[in-house]
C-alpha cells in the first residue's frame, strides 16, 4: 500500500515539476487573461487585466511590457510601460460609453517583439449605430430589383466530381446578372431528393473565392456558395485568392493578381454614389442567385439561408434586410456594420479625403450598412463576434445585433480576433437545427 502511494507521489512531483520547469524551457511567452474570466462590464465598472509572462531563465526582477488601452484599437485612451514583478502585474480601464475597451501588450524579448490583446465590452446592449438609414432606401433598392428582374435568370449548370464527404451531387453555376455580369458559384447537394433546406453562402474579402463549408451538406442541407465579383472558377473552389499557390496553379495565381492589382482596395470603388459603388452589383447578384435558387424543386423555399464571415457576414445581413425570401442569417464577425463610424463618430480623427468628399462617401455607405439595415430583419439571426478583432470591431459588430428585431442570438468569441473558433460550425448547424423545429 505505501509503496503504491509513493510511486503516485512521485509521480504526481515529476508532473508538477514538468509543469513548473517545462514552461521554462519554451519560448518566450506574454498572456493577457481579464480577472475572473469577466469579459462584460456596466459602465462604472473596472476591468481588471492580469498579465503574465514567462521566458527561459529567471524572472525574479523586473520585465517592462508596453501597453495601451483604447476603444476597439481605434481611439487611444492610455498608453505607457508596466513594470511586472516575477513576471506578474495588472492592468485597469473602464469605459465612460458602451463599447469595447481594448488592451494592447507588446514585449521585447531578445530580438523578439512579443504582443499580446484583451478585450472587454462595457453595457453592450446600449451599443447603437451611429448613423441613420437614408429615407429613400426601400425605393433605392426596389429599383436594384427591378433592374434585376428584367433579366433572365438563364442558369448554366456543369455537373463535377463531388468534393465533400456530404456531398451527392456538386454542380459548377452561372446565372445571368446586372450590366452583362454573371454570378459563377457551386451547388452542393445532399443525399436524397429533397426539398432541402439550403444555404446562400457568401464569401469574405478577396478575389476568386466562395468558402464553401462541408458541414450543411452532411447535415442534410444545400449549399450555393458564390463568388461576387463576377469571375470565373474554371477548376475548382478557391478558399481565398492568398491561399499557397502551387507551381502550376495557374487558375489561383490569376485571381492574386487581380487581388494585388486591378481589384486592389475594391470595397472603395464608387463609393462617391450609392449607384456606382461596387458592392451594388454585388447585392444583385445574392438576390439573383436567391432567384435561381427558388426555382429548384428540390430546394425548400420556406427554408433558404444566407451565411458568410467577415465580407459574407455583412452581406449576408443586408441580403437578408433587403429580400425576404431568406428565412434565417448567420453573420460571422460581419463587417460593413456601422460604417459611419468608420468614416468619423468613432475614429476621432479626420477622414484623409475632403469634407465634400467624406459627405458623398457618408450619404453612400449608409445605403450598404448592416448596422443600420439590421432594423429590416425579421428573420432568425445568429451573429459571432470576436472582443479582438481589428478589421471588424465588436463595437460595430454589436451595434447591428442590438438593431435587429426577430429572433437573435450572438456568440462571443472571448479570445479571438477576425476569425472564429473551432466549433464555430458545428454550433451553427446545431443552431439552425433549432430554428427549424421552432419553424423559420
Amino acid at each position: 500500500m505505501w509503496r503504491r502511494t509513493r510511486q503516485c507521489l512521485v509521480l504526481l512531483m515529476a508532473v508538477i515539476a514538468g509543469c513548473l520547469f517545462g514552461r521554462a524551457a519554451q519560448a518566450p511567452s506574454i498572456e493577457i487573461l481579464p480577472e475572473n474570466g469577466k469579459y462584460l462590464y456596466q459602465l462604472g465598472d473596472t476591468a481588471l487585466m492580469n498579465i503574465r509572462v514567462w521566458a527561459p531563465g529567471s524572472l525574479e526582477g523586473v520585465s517592462r511590457v508596453a501597453y495601451r488601452l483604447s476603444e476597439d484599437g481605434i481611439v487611444i485612451l492610455a498608453e505607457g510601460e508596466l513594470e511586472l514583478k516575477r513576471g506578474a502585474g495588472k492592468l485597469r480601464g473602464t469605459m465612460d460609453k458602451p463599447g469595447f475597451l481594448r488592451c494592447d501588450l507588446s514585449w521585447i524579448v531578445g530580438d523578439d517583439t512579443l504582443r499580446a490583446a484583451c478585450g472587454c465590452g462595457f453595457s453592450v446592449e446600449a451599443i447603437r449605430p451611429t448613423g441613420r438609414l437614408p429615407e429613400n432606401f426601400d425605393s433605392f433598392w426596389r429599383e436594384a430589383r427591378a433592374e434585376l428582374l428584367r433579366i433572365p435568370v438563364e442558369a448554366r449548370l456543369e455537373e463535377v466530381a463531388v468534393v465533400d464527404s456530404g456531398d451527392a451531387r456538386r454542380f459548377k453555376v452561372s446565372l445571368a446578372n446586372v450590366n452583362g455580369t454573371r454570378v459563377y458559384g457551386w451547388l452542393h447537394l445532399p443525399e436524397g431528393r429533397g426539398p432541402f433546406p439550403t444555404v446562400l453562402s457568401i464569401p469574405g474579402s478577396g478575389v476568386g473565392r466562395t468558402g464553401r463549408f462541408a458541414g450543411f451538406t452532411q447535415a442534410g442541407m444545400a449549399v450555393l456558395a458564390i463568388e461576387v465579383h463576377g469571375l470565373e472558377q474554371k477548376n475548382h473552389e478557391i478558399v481565398g485568392a492568398a491561399q499557397e499557390i502551387k507551381p502550376a496553379d495557374d487558375e489561383i495565381r490569376y485571381f492574386v493578381n487581380l487581388q494585388n492589382g486591378l481589384l486592389a482596395g475594391y470595397h472603395s470603388f464608387g463609393r462617391e454614389d450609392p449607384y456606382h459603388y461596387y458592392h451594388r452589383r454585388v447585392l444583385q447578384g445574392a438576390m439573383r442567385a436567391l432567384d435561381y435558387l427558388c426555382t429548384r424543386p428540390d430546394v425548400d423555399t420556406s427554408r433558404i439561408i444566407v451565411f458568410g464571415g467577415s465580407q459574407g457576414g455583412g452581406l449576408s445581413l443586408l441580403s437578408a434586410a433587403l429580400d425576404k425570401r431568406i428565412k434565417a442569417v448567420v453573420a460571422t464577425v460581419p463587417a460593413f456594420c456601422d460604417n459611419t463610424a468608420s468614416l468619423y463618430a468613432r475614429r476621432n480623427r479626420p477622414d484623409s479625403q475632403g469634407a465634400s468628399d467624406l459627405a458623398k462617401i457618408v450619404r453612400t455607405m449608409s445605403y450598404y450598412d448592416a448596422a443600420l439595415a439590421a432594423e429590416l430583419i425579421q428573420s432568425p439571426t445568429l451573429i459571432g463576434v470576436g472582443f479582438i478583432d481589428p478589421t471588424c470591431p465588436p463595437t460595430r459588430v454589436y451595434s447591428a445585433y442590438n438593431n435587429l428585431k426577430g429572433r437573435r442570438t450572438i456568440e462571443n468569441f472571448y479570445t479571438t480576433g477576425h476569425g472564429s473558433p473551432p466549433d464555430w460550425r458545428e454550433k451553427i448547424i446545431n443552431w439552425l437545427a433549432r430554428q427549424m423545429e421552432k419553424g423559420l
